[in-house]
C-alpha cells in the first residue's frame, strides 16, 4: 500500500518532470513479496525514478522498459520473482512470488488523480482510491487510478451501484481489497485503498531529545510541529528543525494544531507543572495519541494529578511512559523507541518480533468476484 508521503513524492516528482511519465503500480501479489498491492513508482523520461514496487528487484527492468510497455497504452504485466532458476544462478531474491504491475503514461502537465490526492493529503483528508487494470469489454473503464468518491462518471452504468457501495465499504473498513467485476461481456478488476495523510506529530518542549524526536519522523516523512513556551527564534538556535514552529502557553494548544486520526502528540518538556497543563489539554483533545517522556514514578505522579484534578479525561490514550522499551540510552535511541510505538499505534499492531509469528509479513489479498446483473434484468425479475 502507498503511504500519503510516498504518493506526495511521487505528485512532486511528476510536478517537476517536462515531459510524459510512467506510473507502475503493484496491483496484486500472489506468494511473498516484500511490498503490498499499491506500491508504486514513477519513471521519468530522463530514467529518473521516485519510490519503488519491489525490493529491488523489478526496478532496474521496469526503469528500461515501461516507455516501450506503454507504446500503445496502459498495460498490466506479471512477474516472477524468485525462481529456483534465479536461485541456482545467485541473484534470486528468495521471495518466490508473482507480482503484477499495471503501467500507464502520465503526462506532468495534464491533471492527474495522483495531483488531486496529493492536495487532498495537504489538507490532511483521507481519499479512498481505485486502481483500475485488466479490463476488457466495451462497458469496462480505462486503466488507471480516480478517486472513488468523485469520479464516477467514468463507470458504465451497469457498474456504478456496486462500485460506490464498495467505495463506501472500503472507507469504513479502511482496509485494501481487490474485485473483479464482470457484466455481460465486461470485466475489469480495482485495487482499493484508503490513502491517509503522513503522521502529523506534535512535540512539547526543547533540548537534545525533542531533536532527535523531531530528525527521526521527519525522515519517516512525517509532518513536524514544535510547540514551546520559548521563542521560535531560541528553539532554531538551538539547532532544532521542524516544519512548523509555535510558541504556545502550557495547557493553551494552538488552534494550527492536527488533531485528526492520524495526529500524534509527545510532551518532554521536563517541568512536572507545564506537562500536567500540557497533557490535560492534549486528553481534552480529539488527538488519537498522547505520550509523555520521563520515568514510571514521575508519570505515575503525573497521571494520579491529573486523574484528582480532571477524572474524565481519556486516559486510554495516554503512554506514559512513551516509547518501546529497546533499552534505549540516548536521544537518538530513544527518538526510535518512540517512533515505533506511535508507528505500531498508528498501523493498530501490537509490538512483537517478527520471528515469533506464523502468518505471512503482510496479509494477503485475495480477488472477490462482484458479478453485476443488467439492472433490466433485476426489473424483470423483481415484477
Amino acid at each position: 500500500m502507498s503511504t500519503g508521503s510516498e504518493l506526495h513524492k511521487i505528485a512532486k516528482a511528476l510536478d517537476d518532470a517536462s515531459g510524459e511519465c510512467v506510473l507502475a503500480t503493484l496491483v496484486e501479489v500472489t506468494g511473498s513479496s516484500y511490498r503490498r498491492p499499491g506500491a508504486r513508482m514513477l519513471i521519468t523520461e530522463s530514467g529518473a525514478t521516485t519510490g519503488a514496487v519491489s525490493a529491488g528487484c523489478l526496478e532496474s527492468e521496469l526503469k528500461e522498459q515501461a516507455f516501450a510497455w506503454t507504446r500503445n497504452g496502459s498495460c498490466a504485466i506479471s512477474f516472477k520473482v524468485g525462481s529456483p532458476e534465479d536461485e541456482l544462478l545467485g541473484f534470486g531474491s528468495g521471495c518466490n512470488g508473482t507480482l503484477r504491475v499495471l503501467f500507464e503514461r502520465i503526462s506532468a502537465r495534464a491533471p492527474s488523480e495522483i495531483n488531486r490526492i496529493s492536495r487532498a493529503l495537504k489538507s490532511r483528508e483521507t481519499s479512498v482510491l481505485a486502481t483500475v487494470f485488466d479490463a476488457k469489454g466495451s462497458r469496462a473503464p480505462s486503466a488507471g487510478c480516480r478517486l472513488a468518491v468523485n469520479g464516477m462518471t467514468d463507470f458504465h452504468d451497469s457498474f456504478c451501484e456496486a462500485i460506490e457501495a464498495d467505495a463506501l465499504r472500503t472507507r469504513t473498513s479502511g482496509e485494501t481489497r481487490l474485485f473483479r467485476y464482470s457484466c455481460g461481456d465486461s470485466e475489469f478488476s480495482v485495487l482499493w485503498e484508503i490513502v491517509r495523510p503522513p503522521v502529523a506529530l506534535t512535540v512539547f518542549g526543547s533540548g537534545e531529545n525533542v531533536g532527535a524526536l523531531l530528525n527521526g519522523a521527519r525522515t519517516l516523512g512525517w509532518e513536524t510541529t514544535l510547540c514551546d513556551k520559548r521563542t521560535e527564534l531560541f528553539n532554531r538556535q538551538q539547532g532544532l528543525a521542524s516544519d512548523r514552529m509555535l510558541e504556545s502557553v502550557p495547557g493553551e494548544l494552538p488552534a494550527e494544531l492536527a488533531t485528526d486520526d492520524c495526529s500524534a502528540a509527545v510532551v518532554m518538556t521536563h517541568q512536572f507543572q507545564d506537562d500536567l497543563q500540557i497533557v490535560a489539554s492534549l486528553l481534552k483533545s480529539s488527538i488519537p495519541y498522547v505520550g509523555v517522556l520521563g520515568g514510571r514514578k514521575r508519570n505515575a505522579r503525573l497521571v494520579d494529578e491529573l486523574k484528582s484534578q480532571h477524572p474524565n479525561l481519556k486516559f486510554d490514550k495516554l503512554f506514559a511512559p512513551v516509547g518501546l522499551d529497546l533499552g534505549a540510552e540516548t536521544a537518538e535511541e530513544i527518538s526510535i523507541a518512540v517512533l515505533a510505538e506511535i508507528l505500531a499505534f498508528m498501523n493498530k499492531r501490537d509490538p512483537s518480533h517478527l520471528k515469533s509469528g506464523t502468518e505471512s509479513l503482510h496479509a494477503a489479498l485475495k480477488m472477490e468476484e462482484r458479478r453485476i446483473v443488467e439492472r433490466e434484468h433485476i426489473s424483470v425479475a423483481a415484477s
